[in-house]
């Protein structure tokens, strides 16, 4: 899914909203930049370091290039499990790291 985003200047507060799901949006809070809010929702500041993985899917991570969530969740399971020596038990532990902080990875569109 690709998320929307729509923001607006409410006196000197910028406001943004953020498509998480199909039906739901969240909202930036007065002391929280709408930009930092933004990159955080779509998990492009958070590295992938932040996940509890073991060694081998770390460096699998590694080898792919994908450093931070953002980049991780851009690819489906099938792409993921294209790759060498990763397997559907290293996936199941890799989509169960992305729950924990509330991300999954991209749906095969049909």
């Amino acid at each position: 899914m690709t998320r929307r985003e729509f923001s607006f200047q409410f006196e000197d507060t910028t406001i943004c909203f953020v498509q998480l799901y199909h039906d739901c949006w969240i909202c930036s809070l007065p002391n929280l930049p709408a930009e930092r809010l933004r990159k955080r929702l779509l998990g492009s500041d958070l590295s992938v370091d932040e996940l509890d993985l073991s060694l081998r899917l770390r460096n699998f991570l590694k080898s792919e290039n994908l450093t931070t969530i953002y980049d991780v969740i851009q690819r489906t399971e099938n792409e993921i499990l294209k790759c060498p020596n990763i397997g559907r038990g290293s996936l199941k532990d890799l989509k169960a790291a992305l729950a924990a902080f509330g991300f999954e990875l991209r749906k095969l569109r049909i």
